[in-house]
This record gives structure tokens, sequence and C-alpha cells, in this order.
């Protein structure tokens, strides 16, 4: 018997993806070879093939997102989406004589560990070919139906799934804790005389946030602090990602990814079209990590300060 596995998709996969969606697919619903290789090198921890030996029985493509709006066939999608909100779901196709085998399942299983990475919670696709059983038993939920293309009828449907923590705005009793965590933190100091923000300095941000953004994040359930971050609005238009934070227990655990999709809908909601942030150099795990949300390095600086006071 052949072995069965989930691989990441490549360039050199995609004859074998034109073959398995021709068999899978109307003819309205084909795309061009050249949009999957764009998707692969977009994002491909989201382009996953389900091999039996060699041959390849389904595929998934998906990405990260932001919004409502539907991604159309053969898109010439160049970057992710800035601090993303959603983990769209493009296309899931498996070969007819595979079909009751869990080919489809297994690739949507594995896709969720790749959202969860980016602390993403919602998911988007658009069901065509009446699939819309099967998406439901994900729990996705029926939204508007329309024409997808060429006259293919389809349904826009979309999961919610139970985010593990909670991200609110902070409060006056927050400023002790987050005080605490910052001083003990030594990736925040950046010279002798300046460890962190002074207490003073966070209880008036608190007290009076201006356009500022304070958030900080709990376990669902847990009242403690273990994740923050400071978003300091320049103007109408830009902002700056200032101080970001989480506790080295809870990383890699979805808690710093849902604090910015957090404060990518808040600068949203006030119509900010530019964030900026600082990273250290020496820090290659942030390096890594920001580009997956959209973030992309732009100069290099040194820092330079001043004592003021004799």
């Amino acid at each position: 018997m052949k072995s069965e596995t989930i691989q990441t998709l490549t360039l050199k996969d995609i004859s074998s993806v034109l073959e398995v969606q021709k068999d899978a697919y109307r003819s309205e619903l084909i795309e061009v070879g050249e949009t999957f290789q764009k998707k692969i090198r977009l994002f491909s921890p989201g382009c996953l093939g389900f091999f039996e030996g060699s041959t390849l029985l389904g595929y998934v493509f998906s990405q990260p997102w932001y919004g409502y709006q539907v991604i159309p066939l053969d898109a010439d999608i160049t970057r992710i989406s800035a601090l993303p909100d959603c983990y769209y779901i493009h296309d899931l196709a498996v070969r007819k004589t595979a079909r009751s085998r869990g080919v489809g399942r297994r690739l949507v299983e594995s896709l969720l560990p790749v959202a969860e990475s980016l602390g993403i919670q919602r998911f988007m696709l658009v069901a065509v070919q009446g699939s819309e059983s099967f998406w439901e038993t994900w729990g996705f939920v029926p939204g508007r139906a329309f024409e997808y293309t060429g006259g293919v009828k389809a349904t826009q449907m979309e999961l919610q799934r139970q985010a593990p923590f909670v991200v609110a705005q902070a409060i006056e009793s927050d400023v002790n804790p987050v005080f605490s965590l910052g001083m003990t933190e030594p990736s925040f100091k950046v010279s002798d005389s300046i460890r962190f923000y002074e207490r003073t300095e966070l209880l008036e941000w608190v007290k009076h946030p201006g356009e500022n953004i304070l958030l900080v994040s709990r376990p669902v359930g847990g009242p403690q602090i273990v994740g923050f971050l400071f978003c300091k609005v320049i103007s109408h238009h830009w902002a700056i990602l200032d101080n970001f934070f989480v506790r080295e227990e809870f990383r890699n655990r979805g808690c710093g990814k849902q604090l910015l999709v957090s404060l990518s809908a808040r600068l949203r909601e006030r119509g900010i079209e530019y964030l900026s942030t600082l990273a250290d150099v020496s820090n290659t795990r942030l390096l890594e990590m920001l580009p997956r949300f959209g973030l992309t390095q732009q100069k290099t600086y040194g820092w330079f300060d001043a004592a003021l006071k004799q």
C-alpha cells in the first residue's frame, strides 16, 4: 500500500494541480497554472497537497486575508494583507476517484495550525458545486448567495472559532502589572537610562489615551495579563507600534498574533493607512514573524539618546 502524506506544494507540482483541478471542477471554475504559482510564492504554508506515493489526490490553496471581500478567480495578488484578520480558503479540490476517503477533511485539518500560527480565528471561503454541506460540518455558516463567475452559483461562508485569549483596552488597574512585566523584560532596555516606560507615563496614557491604543491580553477565563501592546497614532493616516510583549510561556500560542489582529481592526476603523514599528535587528525571530503580518523591512536606524537632567 502506498504511503499517504500531506506536503507543502512546490512549483514542480503545478502540472499535477492542474490535473486535479480539471477533474474536480466545471470549466468555468478553472484557473491557469500561473495563478497557482503566484499563490505558492505568496504564502507557501497555505498551499498543501495530499499525496498517495507520488500521486496528487487533492490540494488546498489558502492565505491570510482581511475583511469580507471575495478573492476572484485568477486574482493577481502579490502581497499578504497587512495585519490579516481572516484566513481565506480559496480552493479545495479532490480527484473524483479519491472522494469519500477523507482527503478533503485531512487537508482542512492541516490548515488549522497554519491559521493558528497567525492568531487568526475567522475563516472565509466561497462554496461552489454544492459543497456547502461539507463546509457546514466544519461549522461554516452560509452567508450571501451570488454568482461567482460565468453563471456559477456560489455561497460565501464563514467560520468564527473561539479565541484562546481576550484582548481589551487597558484600564487603570492594568498599569502595575504591565509596568512589572516591562521592567523585568531585558529586550525593552534601550540604554542604561531607559529600561521601560515610567509608571506615571503608563498611568497617564491609560487615563487619557487620546488617539493612542493600549491593549492587554488575558487567557479566556483568567485574570492574569500575559501580553500587551502600545500603539501611538501620529497623524490621521499613520500610527507607530511602539511596544509589544508576550510572556515567554505564552509565546507560540497565538497571544501576540491576536493582539496584532485586534490592533489592526481598531486602526482600520479609524481610517489609519500606515503602521510602522521598530525591531531589534538581533531579534531574528521577530524579524521572521513581522513579514508574515504584511510588515516589510525599510530603513535601519541606530539608537541615540542624551540625558537632559543633570
